[in-house]
């Protein structure tokens, strides 16, 4: 038990005055993540940030391929498509 749960008597300070105990309780760690996604994934999201999006996806596909020349409008498309699915279904990232 922690020294601020003591009161000076020794005993477990009671919920009341315990300031930590008295709040309605949090949601779990997870909980509160997973809402906090769904609240950002509820905002609509601007052009450019879209655009910077879908560009580093694109670096990313043309990466794992090596950087050879000639895919480039293939992974914009593929990035592009992939960003919109991920826009679309919030939920599929968990």
């Amino acid at each position: 038990m922690k020294v601020s749960e003591r009161s000076r008597s020794g005993r477990r300070a009671s919920a009341a005055s315990d300031p930590q105990h008295s709040a309605a309780p949090s949601p779990a760690p997870a909980q509160a993540a997973r809402e906090q996604r769904e609240n950002e994934a509820a905002r609509p999201i601007d052009a450019q940030a879209k655009r910077e999006l879908i560009a580093v996806a694109a670096y990313y596909l043309a990466e794992r391929r090596g950087f050879a020349p000639g895919c480039e409008l293939d992974d914009w498309l593929r990035a592009e498509a992939e960003v919109e699915a991920g826009l679309q279904s919030p939920g599929a990232h968990e």
